[in-house]
């Protein structure tokens, strides 16, 4: 359900926040990751809607107000909470946290606290599906 150019903004936003020595950031180092993060889901949000998959579109992108290091990304399914395959919705937050956790600089400022990402998924009829939060590997 994620295509390449979007895990290629997660990777974006992966290179922005992460430290190079892998040791706590400094307290500039947090706030250059704070600024780093919002100017990318800004670009991000200047695309929206943006059509992910044949069923899914992400229609929302933001932080969230109480971590600056968590980026929450919304999504609509274009079905209905019910006639969602729970095997496939099962797969589906293993193959994003899978790829989350393949990239090397990405497990890192996840393992790191650094940056977390929170998948949420609503329906057509904007009801809430569920989520998935990825903060370690």
């Amino acid at each position: 359900m994620v295509g390449k150019p979007f895990s290629a903004m997660l990777l974006s936003i992966a290179l922005i926040v992460g430290c190079d020595d892998g040791e706590a950031a400094t307290q500039k180092q947090y706030e250059a990751v704070t600024r780093g993060v919002r100017h990318a889901i800004d670009d991000i949000r200047h695309q929206l809607p943006k059509r992910v998959d044949e069923v899914t579109t992400l229609t929302n992108a933001y932080i969230d107000p109480s971590d600056n290091h968590k980026v929450v990304l919304v999504s609509t399914l274009g079905v209905t909470e019910p006639d969602i395959d729970r095997k496939k919705w099962r797969d589906l937050g293993r193959k994003l946290q899978s790829q989350a956790c393949a990239d090397d600089l990405f497990r890192d400022s996840i393992q790191h606290g650094h940056v977390s990402v929170l998948y949420r998924y609503i329906d057509q009829n904007g009801q809430t599906i569920g989520e998935f939060l990825i903060n370690n590997c």
